[in-house]
């Protein structure tokens, strides 16, 4: 059997595909990333996209899709969900306590439960990994564990989808202060956090974590004076921030184009990157709108 596989977004590792090509290359199957050329060789062909809004325009009628940017519910067969090809990124949890409006996790995956640790996408060789669980936090038990992994094999941890600062403890503090590690990530979803944001900031600080980078989710339900206000408390406490776009809207990328470059976002105030000579020029109509 000849089998084409078809990553929407190829700018990141699609696991799924990744299951997909290991199960039909265990079972002699021939198998390679999709060519359109091609299409009439296949017996089969699969597509797995992450996001809804990739442009699905020419995803072949006859081929088997998945993933969350086409259906939510849809699953991997059990015999190739089992698959564990050693990407050196991957999950140890599925699922979240949380029930965010703004997020498919708790539709798609569910209660939180560990499934697994690194050695189920850890190569042995790579000296880095990335763990793209939802809410590691949220099982205290597993979070040790991995971080211990790591702390064993002297890896370097990306968590890419970040931990939830609402339940970091001052002994999770240390524990991610003894591993190797990417800048952390958390959380500033909305201006109630403001709190929490300051206190949980302080142990990581106390604690020898200097700088965390902070999601921004905007446009979503908050104002754009909400979404500098959370920008500006990031300044003030010498946190680094990653603007999270809900929608689209132009008006946010000014904001984006500040905060998300982290030598502006920690030079410069938002006031004076509107007033840089190029700036001012694009963004003159959308200026009244940040007053």
């Amino acid at each position: 059997m000849r089998v084409g596989l078809i990553n929407m977004e190829p700018q990141y590792i699609n696991i799924a595909i990744e299951k997909l090509r290991l199960f039909h290359q265990c079972s002699g199957d021939s198998v390679e990333d999709y060519m359109p050329e091609s299409r009439d060789c296949y017996d089969k062909i699969y597509c797995s996209s992450i996001f809804s809004f990739t442009d699905k325009t020419q995803v072949p009628t006859d081929a088997v899709c998945g993933g969350t940017g086409f259906d939510i519910t849809s699953r991997l067969p059990p015999e190739v969900e089992e698959m564990k090809p050693k990407l050196n990124i991957g999950f140890t949890t599925r699922g979240c306590i949380r029930n965010c409006g703004f997020c498919v996790v708790p539709k798609k995956e569910g209660a939180i439960r560990a499934v697994g640790d690194i050695y189920d996408f850890w190569d042995g060789v790579s000296k880095k990994i990335i763990i793209l669980d939802n809410n590691l936090t949220a099982l205290p038990e597993q979070f040790y564990k991995i971080c211990g992994q790591i702390r064993k094999e002297n890896l370097k941890v990306d968590y890419n989808q970040g931990l939830d600062i609402r339940l970091i403890t001052k002994e999770m503090t240390r524990e991610l202060a003894s591993i190797k590690h990417e800048e952390y990530h958390f959380a500033f979803d909305y201006p109630g956090l403001e709190p929490v944001i300051r206190e949980k900031t302080a142990t990581l600080i106390g604690n020898g974590i200097k700088r965390s980078t902070f999601y921004v989710l905007v446009g979503y339900n908050t104002t754009i004076q909400e979404d500098l206000h959370r920008l500006r408390v990031l300044r003030e406490l010498k946190q680094n921030a990653y603007v999270m776009r809900y929608k689209r809207e132009r008006v946010y990328i000014p904001i984006a184009r500040w905060a998300n470059n982290h030598s502006w976002f920690q030079a410069i105030s938002f006031e004076d990157f509107l007033k840089r000579p190029e700036n001012e020029k694009a963004y003159r109509d959308l200026i009244e709108l940040y007053i």
